[in-house]
C-alpha cells in the first residue's frame, strides 16, 4: 500500500538492476543493422552520419536506397507492377539543385551520435572493406553500435516506470511486474529492434509524468520545467506527434494554475518548449525554406497524409489500433485488459491527476491518429506503431490493482504477460516486414493497399499467424545470398533470423564464437534477473 502521504523515496539502485536486466535481454535479439524495413529510422541515421562524419544536417543521397529520395520535391514514378492508387511514401526530399534533407526531427539523430562516435571508435580495429566483398567493415560496426539505440532508450523507459511505481509508494515486486511486463510482454520489445523515434517518446512521456507525480503537494516549479524538458525533447524527435501530448500536460498545469493559482508552473513548463519550436523553426527553415515546412506533403507523401476524413474513416482509427485483428494494440499486449480493469482503482487510490493524465495520454494517441493528422496504420510495422508512446503510461495503472495483494491480480499479471512475450517473439526472431511483403506478393498486381485491407481487418491474415507460419517455413531462408558488408552498412540486407548472432553467421563468423557471445549475453543476463528477484523478494 501507499505510504500516508502518497510518496516515497526511491533508491535507484533497484529500477537500473531491472533496466540493465532488460538491455541484456534487447541486446540478445537486436538484430545490429539498421534494416530497410525501417526507412525512417534509417532517414534518421543517416542524419547522425551527416552530424558526425560532416558536422551537417543534410544527408548524401545513397544510390542503393533511392527508394528514399525524392528529386526536387516531386513524387518518384510508381514502381513497375504497382496498383493505380499505390502513391510513393519518401523518407528524404532535395531541395532543387541542392542537398538532400530528411523529413523527421533531429532529437533521435542526436541523441544517437555518442552510440554513432563510439561505433567509429570500435571500427577502428576493423578493415574497410571493399565493395562487395565480404568480411566485417567499419561502417557496419557503426551501424551496428548505432542500432543499440533503441534497446537502451526501452530499457531506461522501463527505469524510470519502475523508479515511478516505487515513487508511488508500491513494493518492489509491484515496480518489477510494471517493468517486466511492459519491457517482454508488448510491442515495446519488438521495436528494439527498429530505429524508430516511438521508443523515444515513449521515455519522454514517462518521464514528462514522472516530473509532474513526483512531488506529494501537486507539480512544483522544478517539476514542471522538467516536465517541459522531457516534452522538448519529444517535440525534436516528432513534433506532430508530441503536440498531443504536450496539449495534454499543459491543459493540466493550466487548469491547476486555475485552481491553485500556480501560474509559475505553466511559465516553467512552457520555457524549454517555445526553445524546441524554436530550434525546429530554424532547422525547417534550414531544410526546407520555411519555418512551418518540415517535408510532409512535399514528398510524395499522399496516402500517409490523407486519410479518409469521413465518419467511417474516423470509426476505423478507433478500431484499427485498439481491437482490429492486424493491429489492435490489446491484442498485441493483452495486458492491458488488465491494466484497463484496475485503472478505477488507480484513479481512487492514488493523486487523481496520475489517473486522468494515463487515460488522457492515451486517448490522445488514438484519437490524434484516428484517421484525422495521418492514416492511422503505421506503414510496416509490428502492431500499432502511433501507440506505442503511451504502453509504460496504460500499464502504470495496473500497480493499483496489484499493490492491494491481490492473488487473482497477480496470477492474471503473469499469465498476460506471458502471453504478451510469446507474441512478440516471432517479430524478435523474424523481420517483421518478411511476413507483410510475403502477404503483398499474393494480392493481384502486388498491391499493397490490398494487402494492408486483408490483415488489418481479417482475423486469417493478421500478422499475430502469418508472422509465425513464414517464421517456421523453410522457403523464407532459401535463396538468401551471403551478405556484403557494405550491403549490411548500407541498410540493403534483413538477415533472417532477424537477431544479430544470425547476421554474423551470415557473414561467415565461426558459429562457435557467435554462440559463446550469445551464451555470455544470455548468462549475464540471468545473473542479473537472479540478483533482480532477490532484491524484490527482500521487499516482499
Amino acid at each position: 500500500m501507499s505510504p500516508p502521504n502518497g510518496r516515497a523515496p526511491v533508491a535507484w539502485g533497484f529500477p537500473v538492476l531491472v533496466g540493465l536486466f532488460l538491455l541484456l535481454c534487447y541486446l540478445l535479439t537486436f538484430p545490429g543493422t539498421i534494416a530497410p524495413s525501417v526507412s525512417d529510422g534509417r532517414a534518421m541515421y543517416m542524419v547522425t552520419q551527416s552530424l558526425v562524419d560532416r558536422h551537417d544536417v543534410a544527408v548524401r543521397s545513397d544510390s542503393r536506397k533511392g527508394f528514399l529520395v525524392t528529386p526536387g520535391w516531386r513524387p518518384l514514378p510508381l514502381p513497375g507492377g504497382a496498383c493505380a492508387t499505390e502513391k510513393t511514401a519518401n523518407a528524404i526530399g532535395e531541395r532543387p539543385g541542392g542537398p538532400y534533407f530528411t523529413k523527421y526531427g533531429l532529437g533521435q539523430s542526436l541523441l544517437a551520435t555518442p552510440l554513432y562516435a563510439l561505433g567509429g571508435v570500435i571500427g577502428r580495429a576493423f578493415p574497410v572493406v571493399s565493395q562487395g566483398a565480404s568480411g566485417i567493415n567499419r561502417a557496419e560496426v557503426q551501424a551496428a553500435v548505432t542500432s543499440a539505440y533503441d534497446p537502451l532508450v526501452t530499457a531506461l523507459t522501463a527505469v524510470l516506470l519502475c523508479g515511478l511505481a516505487l515513487r508511488l509508494g508500491w513494493s518492489r515486486r509491484v515496480g518489477l511486474a510494471l517493468a517486466l511486463t511492459f519491457g517482454l510482454a508488448t510491442p515495446a520489445w519488438a521495436y528494439t529492434a527498429t530505429f524508430f523515434s516511438e521508443p523515444t517518446i515513449a521515455l519522454c512521456l514517462i518521464g514528462a509524468l514522472a516530473a509532474i507525480l513526483w512531488s506529494t503537494d501537486g507539480p512544483t516549479p522544478l517539476g514542471s520545467v522538467v516536465c517541459g524538458g522531457w516534452l522538448s525533447l519529444a517535440l525534436l524527435t516528432h513534433l506532430a506527434d508530441s503536440l498531443l501530448y504536450v496539449a495534454v500536460f499543459g491543459a493540466y498545469l493550466l487548469v491547476e494554475a486555475i485552481r491553485r493559482n500556480r501560474w509559475e508552473n505553466l511559465a516553467a513548463f512552457s520555457a524549454p518548449l517555445v526553445l524546441a519550436l524554436l530550434v525546429t523553426a530554424d532547422y525547417n527553415l534550414a531544410r526546407f525554406g520555411g519555418i512551418m515546412s518540415t517535408g510532409y506533403g512535399i514528398v510524395g507523401d499522399y496516402h500517409d497524409l490523407h486519410p479518409p476524413r469521413t465518419l467511417q474513416g474516423f470509426w476505423e482509427g478507433i478500431y484499427g489500433p485498439v481491437l482490429s485483428p492486424g493491429k489492435g494494440v490489446l491484442l498485441y499486449a493483452p495486458i492491458l485488459f488488465a491494466a484497463a480493469w484496475a485503472w478505477p482503482r488507480f484513479r481512487r487510490r492514488q493523486w487523481s491527476a496520475a489517473g486522468w493524465l494515463c487515460l488522457a495520454l492515451s486517448v490522445a494517441a488514438v484519437l490524434g491518429h484516428a484517421n484525422t493528422l495521418i492514416v492511422w496504420l503505421g506503414g510496416w510495422a509490428w502492431g500499432p506503431r502511433f501507440v506505442v508512446p503511451i504502453l509504460p503510461l496504460a500499464i502504470l495503472p495496473l500497480g493499483a490493482w496489484l499493490a492491494e495483494g491481490s492473488r487473482i491480480a497477480w496470477r492474471l499479471t503473469w499469465a498476460l504477460g506471458a502471453l504478451g512475450l510469446l507474441i512478440q517473439i516471432p517479430a524478435l526472431l523474424l523481420d517483421y516486414s518478411v511476413y507483410i511483403a510475403h502477404l503483398r506478393d499474393t494480392v493481384p498486381g502486388r498491391c499493397i493497399w490490398q494487402a494492408e485491407d486483408l490483415y488489418k481487418w481479417r482475423p486469417q491474415y493478421s500478422p499475430l499467424i502469418g508472422q509465425w507460419e513464414r517464421l517456421f517455413d523453410s522457403a523464407t531462408y532459401q535463396g538468401v545470398p551471403r551478405p556484403s558488408a557494405q550491403t549490411i552498412a548500407g541498410g540493403a540486407f534483413t538477415p533472417s533470423p532477424h537477431p544479430w548472432w544470425s547476421l554474423l553467421a551470415d557473414q561467415g563468423v565461426s558459429h562457435g564464437w557467435v554462440a559463446l557471445a550469445a551464451g555470455a549475453l544470455g548468462l549475464a543476463a540471468f545473473g542479473a534477473l537472479i540478483l533482480v528477484a532477490r532484491a524484490a523478494a527482500r521487499d516482499g
